[in-house]
Parts: structure tokens; sequence; C-alpha cells
């Protein structure tokens, strides 16, 4: 069997220990992965067909193995339930061998070549130099603010914190809600719904309404974590990223990333490996523009990080003293503050990284009540964008499509 995902491997081994097959050169290529939790506290036995390295003895971390032979696995193994790891270039042979045995023919065989190396192969250079970041946001998201900016359509974000506490119930952080001036209806639906949450959280009543910049501003200054993952209303969660999001933090560590969601209006997967591209005009000028997501082919649930140039504003991770150090979004910006944000990042050298998992789904709910078509004829108005595109070019001396 192939499993070329580390993390589909690490939840296949959940319920099961490891046994190691082979204790040569790409047992030590790889020993450092395997040292990590959780594999080395699954590992059972290390089996090795050269008779000379029989009574061995490995160290795993502080675990001693004394290596056995192929006959002594069903000795030391009965009664257990585990998978055989081959960690040896002979994975055909030994996979031969193991369903020639009739007490091991139903054993799940996998090839390390397929799920820590090609572990290896996306971290690149950033393969082991991140250790101390292995659980940036907590296992339960303890170091994660979930920050979301409001503004009527309760049950939009009704929907969002029902899916934070059915797919994310041993969430630890906190939920920090901006209602930015909401009909008082409305607001009091919301703070009705949220009696009934499991999970942490404040709700802050803005004074008046407030553009979608500045209150996003206003809202991440108020995070009390250090990870701040920031959502649109109307996007929930159909899975728990908390695990993904560490693993892959570690991996390429970046303090600021994008989440991919199915965007529910163009019916498919988006935020995958975004970017800002520079482009000409018909006249030669220069203008800004950002591609939303790569072609998306991924067909299993969680997939390697990868590194991109751009992230929705609808959902991105990104560690608070990071957002305060850049100075924010720019406030002179009535929208598209994310396109400036990352552009400005960009300039100044950062990675910016893609979360592997798609858990989101982004909704747009149809416009279907009068407060609501006055506040899009206003976030809209041509001319607040058009004073959007022209500070822009002033800025960088770029134009602008969005």
């Amino acid at each position: 069997m192939v499993i070329n995902s580390y993390s589909r491997f690490l939840q296949t081994i959940q319920d099961r220990s490891i046994v190691i097959f082979g204790a040569g050169k790409i047992f030590n290529s790889c020993k450092y992965i395997l040292e990590e939790k959780p594999l080395r506290d699954k590992i059972l036995a290390v089996v090795d067909n050269d008779t000379r390295k029989h009574g061995t003895e490995i160290n795993v971390q502080g675990k001693c193995f004394s290596v056995i032979s192929f006959e002594e696995l069903t000795d030391v193994c009965t009664g257990r339930a585990f998978l055989i790891l081959v960690t040896t270039a002979c994975f055909d042979e030994i996979q031969r061998q193991i369903s020639g045995c009739e007490k091991l023919r139903d054993i799940e065989v996998l090839d390390a070549r397929d799920v820590l190396q090609k572990r290896e192969s996306y971290l690149a250079s950033y393969s082991n130099i991140f250790p101390g970041m292995r659980t940036e946001t907590g296992e339960n998201g303890e170091n994660m603010s979930i920050s979301v900016l409001t503004h009527n359509r309760v049950e939009l974000t009704v929907k969002l914190l029902e899916s934070i506490q059915q797919f994310m119930p041993q969430f630890k952080g906190e939920v920090l809600i901006g209602d930015n001036g909401s009909d008082e209806k409305e607001r009091t639906a919301l703070e009705d719904t949220l009696k009934h949450m499991r999970f942490d959280y404040r709700l802050l009543k803005f004074d008046r309404h407030y553009p979608i910049t500045a209150g996003k501003n206003k809202l991440h200054r108020e995070c009390r974590k250090k990870w701040i993952l920031q959502l649109d209303n109307d996007v929930y969660f159909t899975g728990n990223p908390i695990q993904k999001i560490n693993e892959d933090i570690s991996a390429l560590g970046c303090r600021l990333w994008g989440l991919p969601y199915y965007d529910a209006w163009t019916g498919k997967v988006a935020n995958y490996g975004s970017n800002l591209e520079i482009r000409l005009d018909e006249n030669g000028e220069k203008y800004l523009v950002c591609r939303l997501d790569l072609p998306f082919c991924e067909k299993e649930a969680q997939w390697p990080p990868i590194l991109c140039t751009y992230s929705s504003g609808a959902a991105t991770l990104m560690e608070k003293d990071f957002f305060m150090e850049m100075g924010m979004y720019d406030e002179n910006l009535f929208m598209h503050q994310d396109v400036e944000f990352l552009y400005r990042a960009n300039l100044r050298g950062y990675k910016i990284g893609n979360i592997g998992m798609n858990c989101l789904v982004h909704d747009h709910k149809q416009i279907d009540s009068e407060s609501g078509r006055r506040y899009e004829a206003i976030r809209f108005d041509e001319e607040r964008l058009k004073k959007s595109r022209q500070y822009l070019k002033e800025k960088y001396g770029l134009g602008s499509r969005l």
C-alpha cells in the first residue's frame, strides 16, 4: 500500500504501533523524523534481514531497540495492532516476504520513501530548523484568537460559531467578535447564540460602523493570543485544522498564512497557492492584480504546505506581533486591504505560506434585506473604490484593477 501524505500517515497510525523494517541508510536518513512525537512512542520493534545487525542496539531519542530477525518478529508482536514501515530500498522484496508469512500477510506495509522522505521533499531547506514552532497555536488552539468582524446578517456568524463548536469541541483559544454597528435586533440574536457556546469568547460592540479596514484593525488590536485566525463571517468550518496548522508552521516557519476554502460562489477550492502579479495595461502602465488560487487538483483532505505571495482576507492566519510590526491594514483603503498588506509583506521579504488542508467553506450569501443592500451600496461605492485605486497608484506607482 502507498500513502504519499505524511499527514495521512499520521492518521493511519493513530491506534497502532510501528515496526521498522530496515536499519540501514534510509533508516538513518529519516531517523530525526522518527524521533519526533507521535512517531517515537509508536515504535514497537526494529527488524533487519542482515544477520550482522541482529542484537545490535538502536537508540531513538532515549528508547533503545535491539535489532531482531524477521523470524523473531511474530513472537514480539503477537496480540499487538501494528503496521510495518519499510526503511530500505528493497521494499518490493520485503513486502513479498511479509505477505508470504501466514501470521503477517494481513499487516499493512508502508514504504518510508513515500511517507517520510516525501515529507522531506516539501520541507526542502526548512526541514528541521523550526523546532520551537511545533505547537505554535497550541494543541487545542490555546495560542489562537479566531477574529470575526460582523455587521448584521447574524445567521452567517451563528453558522460559523456553531461550526467551531461542532468541529473544534476542544478549542481552548478565544473567539473574538467585533460587532460593527449591527441593528439592535441582530446583535441581540448574536448575544443569545453566544450564551450557548462552550468556548471562550468576547463580543466587542463598536461605537459606530467602521470601514472594513479600520474595523479589522480595531478588532485585531484586542486579540489576546499570539496567533490571529482572521475569518469573514460568511466562512464556516467543516473540519479541525489545528494539528495541520501546527505541522505546517513547523515545516515552513512562516508568520503569515492563507487557509484554503471551498468557494460556494465559484464551486471550487480557492485561496490555495494564491499570488499577486504585476501586469501591463494597453498603455504599457503597470497595475497590480491578485490570482486567488492555483488550479486545484488535490484529492486528499490534507497535503503539504506551499509558499505563495497572496492570501485572501477571508481566511488568513498571522502572528499578532507580525501584524502590528507591519503597521496593520492601511486605513486609507476602503477595500482590498489584504492585497495591499500582502504586497507590503512581500516587498519586505517575508515568506507567505499556505496551509495544506481544506476545512472551510466560504458561503457568499445573497443580500436579502434592505439594511444589507444599503450596506453593500456603501461598501462597493464606485467613488470609494476609485479613491482606493488612486491611493495605491500614488503609494506604489502601480495602477489597480481590483
